[in-house]
């Protein structure tokens, strides 16, 4: 395979159209697909822009005529906005087939040593620091095959040399591409059960505690964090607890860490965009270690801090479950009956310090799960209706039917049934008898959940109902007493 490495301005002024000159072909912008593939197949490597000035005078200019205005030699060696074209082939590419190819691009701080470098270098080594853009390609490496993964299963994960007696580093992949950078650790799978005004999330450290990561081959797990949402859109979570190992070093006075390698060191607690709402949300952060917080939530969210320790557990056994398991668990408190929110559980794991490398936190979208606290009445199991009477004449868009996209429309109309049975039949009817919809609720956060579902009243004919009075049955498909209940349209 060849490579051809080109570079030339694109300008609608024929005077500053230019580039270095190639073969059979006059300076700047390649016209048409000919000139293109001209372009693609000269095999030629143009020198850098940053020696356009020292190059005026060399052989590789004769027949190649300089920018006809010369002040651009100064502004192209400076750095002025020009196209590249990396090409390689040629390739025989048979028909209904593809070649995937990997392209990695490099870059790299404190490159210059030299503060006179900008006047042209000499491009000798001795210049340079060269140990970024090393440590950007041995990223780069393990991103394209991670070492010490069997990745077409054939029971090679690539070279190794023994470290002490038992125990192994590995410096090559399987020779097969796994495009997988750093990950954070798996994120838990929540059961949740809901109680009077609350929300109580369960979860288990199974999997997740005990995964070693795939790039670095050690155990970073550091910890969990719980937010709550409006809307499942990463903008709108807010952290309400962080639970983390008690893994920092003990110091009388802590005063400044610098490079403690393995420790988890912070630089912050969350990430200043997660707030949507500073009116709405208040998040403080705790500098000191081992602060008290209440586990509960009112309007504004308690303070998170680090260091905390794991949560509490619990023996229970969930459907599914085989037999009791530990469960950790944390209950949000003083949430309205019927008001909507997404939680989830987060992991992540403490970074690279010595590389002022981040935490990694799996996804808050992906994960979260749509919950409808229950009232006090939540003994007695009835389900409840809301808004009701639904009001035409009332604008709900502003919150109860609000629209995060920005759009609104008579399918947005939003009636909620809530303290519904985990799974059952919602059977809407008018005074008449007559069915107007029909609604199969299944919830999909695992638990003795008492859940809801909306209907945007619209009929099973995909009409918009009439004013009046409905009557709605609850088919309970978990063994419980089946309900009837009314609510009122009033447009």
């Amino acid at each position: 395979v060849n490579f051809s490495f080109n570079w030339w301005i694109s300008n609608v002024n024929e005077t500053y159209d230019w580039g270095p000159c190639h073969t059979e072909m006059e300076d700047g912008t390649p016209s048409g697909d000919l000139n293109k593939y001209k372009v693609m197949s000269n095999g030629e490597f143009d020198y850098d822009q940053t020696n356009l000035p020292d190059s005026v005078d060399s052989p590789y200019w004769q027949g190649c005529p300089a920018p006809d205005d010369q002040s651009w030699i100064d502004n192209l060696a400076n750095g002025y906005d020009t196209r590249f074209l990396i090409s390689f082939g040629p390739l025989d590419i048979p028909a209904d087939s593809a070649v995937h190819m990997t392209i990695a691009f490099l870059v790299g701080e404190d490159f210059h040593q030299n503060p006179q470098n900008e006047e042209g270098p000499s491009w000798s080594p001795d210049e340079f620091n060269f140990d970024d853009l090393g440590y950007a390609a041995y990223w780069i490496a393990l991103i394209f095959d991670n070492p010490g993964v069997d990745t077409d299963s054939n029971g090679y994960a690539g070279d190794f040399y023994l470290v002490g007696d038992d125990d192994t580093a590995r410096t090559s992949g399987d020779g097969v591409p796994d495009y997988q950078g750093p990950a954070p650790p798996p994120a838990p799978d929540i059961k949740v059960e809901t109680g009077e005004n609350s929300i109580t999330i369960y979860w288990t450290g199974e999997d997740i505690e005990d995964v070693k990561d795939k790039i670095t081959g050690i155990y970073d797990f550091e910890g969990y964090r719980i937010h709550i949402a409006e809307a499942n859109l990463d903008q709108y979570f807010v952290p309400l607890k962080q639970f983390d190992k008690v893994d920092f070093l003990q110091y009388d006075r802590i005063v400044v860490m610098e490079n403690e390698e393995g420790d988890s060191v912070f630089t912050g607690i969350y990430n200043d965009d997660a707030v949507y709402d500073d009116s709405l949300y208040s998040v403080e952060i705790v500098t000191s270690a081992n602060e008290h917080i209440r586990d509960s939530v009112d309007l504004v969210p308690e303070p998170i801090s680090y260091n905390m320790g794991m949560p509490p557990t619990v023996e229970k056994q969930f459907e599914g479950d085989d037999t009791m398991k530990t469960y950790y668990y944390y209950t949000i408190e003083n949430l309205l009956p019927g008001d909507d929110k997404y939680v989830v559980v987060t992991s992540f794991d403490y970074g690279q310090p010595s590389r002022a490398l981040e935490e990694l936190e799996s996804s808050r979208t992906k994960y979260a799960r749509w919950i409808v606290p229950a009232g006090a009445s939540i003994a007695d199991n009835k389900v409840r209706v809301v808004p009701n009477p639904y009001r035409v004449d009332h604008d709900y868009s502003k919150y109860w039917e609000y629209s995060y996209t920005g759009t609104w429309s008579e399918y947005s109309r939003k009636l909620r049934f809530f303290n519904l049975p985990a799974r059952c039949i919602i059977r809407i009817f008018t005074l008449d008898g007559d069915l107007v919809q029909t609604l199969h609720h299944d919830d999909d956060a695992d638990g003795s959940m008492v859940g809801a579902e909306d209907w945007n009243l619209v009929s099973r004919n995909d009409q918009s109902i009439a004013s009046g009075i409905y009557i709605f049955s609850v088919e309970d498909k978990t063994g419980g007493e089946d309900q009837i209940g009314k609510f009122v349209i009033i447009k």
